[in-house]
């Protein structure tokens, strides 16, 4: 099932963000982050969970607005377990977030992905997504 993240998701998300996509962010910074985005409607978060509840996987998207492109969304995270990979997870929180991209009036999704992450890119392809590199990403750190 796909809902909408809650703040007792914290626990959890923050064990997929350390095992799976390798950012070891501590989890009362992790709830924090939950307590400042959850009301924010520039941002979709949503969670998968197994039929008894357990979160297994989360996707995070906020509003990418600029003065030169119609309105999207912006990817931040998808992560689903490693023990469950494979199983339509991160096929399903990827059709949601279409859903609800189109429902709130976006045209379409906007993703980075690290170069190394060679089987994230295999998915997006497989769900259709256009590949585009025209452009090189910079982190200026504050």
């Amino acid at each position: 099932m796909i809902r909408t993240v809650r703040l007792t998701d914290a626990a959890a998300i923050q064990q997929i963000n350390a095992e799976v996509l390798g950012y070891d962010f501590n989890l009362e910074a992790t709830r924090a982050q939950l307590e400042r985005l959850l009301p924010d409607s520039r941002h979709l978060l949503l969670a998968a969970e197994t039929d008894d509840g357990q979160v297994i996987g989360y996707a995070h998207a906020a509003s990418y607005d600029c003065l030169y492109f119609p309105p999207l969304l912006n990817l931040l995270a998808l992560a689903v377990d490693a023990k469950v990979q494979g199983q339509g997870y991160g096929r399903a929180l990827m059709q949601a977030l279409r859903e609800q991209g189109v429902a709130a009036g976006y045209t379409g999704i906007r993703i980075n992905s690290g170069i190394s992450r060679t089987e994230a890119h295999d998915f997006y392809r497989s769900l259709g997504c256009l590949e585009k590199d025209d452009q090189k990403r910079f982190y200026w750190n504050f």
